[in-house]
């Protein structure tokens, strides 16, 4: 389009909002809690991957990172592995339903929104729940959803780390 002359990718990304059609990043550490490999032997990252402190994992957000997936970030250390997902598929896991002892059940719709705080880059953004998951249990159940979602390796471990991984 003519109006698009001079407008990058960047400009044309919604800030204030993560779209469906988004790529997202996460940058794994290289932990061995991180990551399995099944019957077959193919590597697969787990639910600890997406583990995080306030219950709201850091994702980055492909068009606003600077040069996509070596870059930091969405590559925040040179060890890491880089993993893929998309937004809208993040946003059909909901709702996610738990119990905690004898409470009624909570259903916690799951979102991704730019969190750009405390000197975040631009990219960066974060998967939550509404309401706010109360403890780790019910935020268990997200991570594990994350994993199950993983659309591919952008960045693979090393292969020294998957040989490691088989000794086990």
């Amino acid at each position: 389009m003519a109006d698009d002359v001079g407008v990058s990718a960047v400009d044309r990304v919604d800030l204030d909002r993560v779209e469906d059609d988004e790529t997202l990043y996460r940058s794994v550490w290289l932990k061995e809690f991180c990551f399995f490999l099944d019957e077959e032997g193919v590597l697969h990252v787990s639910a600890e991957a997406f583990a995080d402190r306030q219950h709201r994992p850091s994702v980055f957000r492909h068009h606003l990172c600077d040069a996509p997936p070596y870059s930091n970030p969405p590559r925040l250390n040179p060890d890491n592995a880089v993993v893929s997902l998309t937004a809208g598929r993040v946003r059909e896991t909901s709702p996610i339903s738990h119990q905690s002892g004898k409470q009624p059940v909570v259903l916690y719709v799951i979102d991704i929104e730019p969190d750009i705080n405390e000197g975040q880059h631009r990219s960066h953004a974060v998967v939550y729940a509404n309401p706010a998951f109360p403890n780790s249990n019910a935020f268990a159940k997200l991570k594990l959803r994350l994993a199950q979602l993983v659309e591919e390796w952008t960045i693979p471990p090393d292969a020294a780390f998957i040989e490691q991984l088989k000794q086990q």
